[in-house]
């Protein structure tokens, strides 16, 4: 983790601070007309553009 720190002045100072995104999960359905159905677990990190 330090090695992160020092290479990333921005990411270093996020982590100082504690700030984290939201983070949501899903579950999918896909239906595919050879295999089946199949169940996909999804785990989105949405992007914000700070204002």
């Amino acid at each position: 983790m330090s090695r992160t720190l020092a290479g990333n002045t921005r990411f270093a100072a996020f982590w100082a601070e504690g700030a984290v995104g939201r983070h949501a999960e899903d579950r999918k359905l896909i239906r595919h007309p050879r295999v089946g159905d199949i169940s996909v677990d999804c785990d989105v990190s949405p992007t914000e553009t700070p204002t």
